[in-house]
């Protein structure tokens, strides 16, 4: 089975099938289920007030499934008015931001009026926005657990060694 495309970076599933399709799954823009998200969280009145697994399940509800093709994933990608430039960048590698033919993939698929931002800036804040993102997700899942990290080594383009903050090595400690 080949790998699930980068595109599906952009779209939740609830591992249902599509409709009659036996093969695929239902796809939701999880742009379009934020805003809904948030449309549903304006609307209501309830007492007490929805959790967001709520809010989101009805978000899920209003919104129309897609099928799970790539290629109908990629053509909501284009047509979809409420996908920021940076979750479509995210589909590309940093430094070819700045290649025209890539400029012209952003405007042909991700939406007509998109401006790709330039790669310093994606490589910059929008990629250390990212980290912080990644890190404090992390950070959450293995709060107040025990880990394990491995390393076979590593070294920079220079082929350098980089310089260690910190380890500590287990190997003669009791599993």
């Amino acid at each position: 089975m080949p790998p699930k495309s980068p595109v599906w970076d952009l779209f939740h599933s609830n591992q249902t099938k599509y409709k009659t399709n036996s093969t695929h799954l239902n796809a939701w823009c999880k742009a379009c289920v934020a805003v809904e998200m948030c449309q549903t969280d304006a609307m209501s009145e309830c007492d007490p007030p929805l959790t967001d697994q709520e809010k989101f399940d009805k978000a899920l509800c209003r919104v129309e499934p897609i099928c799970g093709k790539h290629q109908r994933l990629e053509v909501h990608v284009e047509k979809c008015k409420v996908l920021t430039p940076q979750e479509c960048a995210k589909l590309i590698a940093w430094n070819t931001a700045n290649n025209p033919e890539v400029q012209k993939f952003a405007k042909k698929w991700c939406h007509s009026n998109v401006k790709m931002l330039d790669w310093r800036v994606l490589s910059g804040r929008v990629l250390d926005g990212e980290v912080k993102n990644i890190e404090k997700t992390v950070k959450d899942a293995v709060a107040g657990l025990l880990v394990t990290g491995q390393c076979d080594g590593w070294k920079n383009i220079a082929k350098d060694h980089p310089y260690l903050v910190r380890i500590h090595n287990m190997t003669r400690e009791p599993k």
